[in-house]
């Protein structure tokens, strides 16, 4: 494995040509639209490898207001590998928990259902926002090879409000302009919270509010 890892076209038999190397172990890389990454252990200078690639499975289900249980007719959802982006117990993992990022799909549906595709197989964090909604989120949600993962249920509560008073420590005066924003707890997940979309601020007007 190279520390760029130079990538070539495969023909349409599938097969490439990657020349340069000392004999020895190599590691092989591939990706192609559609697919998720996959690698093999070869020798540079043996026998041909095989790389076998799954293609990208996808993520269904309905998101219904938890209210009065009606349809959600416009809303995002996104899927991130669960635990966050940046899971300090899975440093090794790194590489493939950013290849797994997907993006999120926006959705107007007058049923309320939703398809989230490309994701590869794996564990996600699914979450649902809407305008005037709380985000939902459903938890470690396995999705299988060939099969991804169908009939997700997300009932949406409606948005709550933070309401404050920003003042100058100085002056005991209201501060205009000052920005407000909300997260978890610790530094970690509150940069996690941002990768996945789940910080909202405000900036505070003349009376400081």
């Amino acid at each position: 494995e190279r520390a760029l890892r130079p990538f070539v076209d495969v023909d349409d038999e599938g097969r490439f040509s990657l020349a340069g190397y000392e004999a020895g172990d190599v590691r092989v890389w591939a990706k192609a639209s559609g697919y998720e990454d996959t690698h093999a252990d070869a020798e540079a200078g043996g026998e041909e490898v095989l790389l076998t690639m799954q293609r990208h499975t996808a993520i269904t289900g309905i998101a219904m207001s938890l209210g009065d249980a009606e349809p959600l007719t416009s809303f995002t959802v996104r899927a991130a590998p669960a635990g966050g982006m940046l899971d300090m117990g899975a440093l090794l993992e790194m590489e493939e928990r950013m290849g797994n990022r997907v993006p999120p799909a926006r959705v107007r549906d007058d049923e309320g259902r939703f398809v989230l595709e490309g994701v590869p197989p794996g564990t996600y964090d699914v979450h649902v926002t809407a305008d005037g909604y709380a985000r939902a989120t459903l938890e470690g949600v396995e999705v299988l090879p060939g099969e991804g993962a169908r009939g997700l249920v997300f009932m949406v509560p409606e948005e709550a409000a933070v309401h404050g008073t920003v003042l100058s420590a100085r002056t005991g005066r209201p501060l205009e302009g000052a920005e407000v924003t909300t997260g978890r707890i610790d530094m970690m997940c509150m940069w996690t919270s941002a990768l996945d979309g789940g910080v909202v601020s405000a900036r505070t007007d003349a009376e400081g509010r």
